[in-house]
């Protein structure tokens, strides 16, 4: 999980592993899940297209 806000420097990622949750706060760890969601937001279907894309996945079950 990335958590922003309006404050980049309180950002958080949260990691789940074997051992519980392992907590990111370095600003290169953090830049890097940036780049990363930053890349997954510009790939994604925007909200009515993901809508539509779900409608025709579950009627062609």
């Amino acid at each position: 999980m990335y958590a922003e806000g309006p404050t980049p420097e309180l950002g958080t990622v949260q990691l789940d592993a074997e051992h519980g949750s392992v907590f990111l706060h370095a600003d290169l760890q953090l830049q890097k899940y940036r780049t990363f969601m930053q890349y997954f937001e510009a790939v994604a279907l925007k909200e009515p297209e993901s809508r539509d894309f779900i409608r025709d996945f579950i009627s062609n079950l």
